[in-house]
């Protein structure tokens, strides 16, 4: 389902340098890079509430858009080792169906539950910055690329 459910407010920078070198009276070859920078982060969510997104095929998703965020940053637990035996997991936090051999999730607001409570946004899989190098022959005006990302 697409919809309209967000405003994001995106910033950033995009450079590129091209470089023409003559090779024969007709062949010139150019070699040229561009380089960008984007951020963005949600300034409101039009539904009212968290987006979540980036199914596990388990019903659970990896991925939230929040207002003050950026947009799909990954919303996840932080880990805190691994439980070691079945002494171990009666002591401490966890999730149904926990043994030994499963990692140890903490239960960042401290209420011996572990729930979405305990998630917390850790980044996005959007890139900070892409640089994209290509390479071009040309024969008068008929041209070959090779773009690289």
């Amino acid at each position: 389902m697409l919809t309209n459910a967000a405003d994001v407010i995106n910033s950033g920078v995009e450079l590129g340098l091209k470089y023409r070198l003559p090779v024969q009276n007709e062949i010139t070859q150019v070699i040229s890079t561009t380089f960008t920078y984007n951020k963005n982060k949600v300034d409101n969510v039009g539904l009212g509430r968290a987006l979540n997104f980036g199914s596990l095929g388990n019903g659970s998703t990896a991925t939230q858009t929040l207002q003050g965020y950026e947009i799909g940053s990954f919303w996840v637990y932080r880990t805190d080792g691994i439980f070691q035996n079945e002494e171990e997991i009666k002591s401490y936090p966890h999730i149904i169906n926990t043994k030994p051999g499963d990692l140890r999730l903490k239960d960042l607001n401290n209420d011996g539950i572990i729930d979405n409570l305990d998630r917390e946004h850790i980044g996005s899989y959007q890139p900070k910055f892409i640089i994209g190098p290509q390479l071009c022959s040309q024969l008068e005006k008929l041209g070959c690329f090779h773009r690289s990302f």
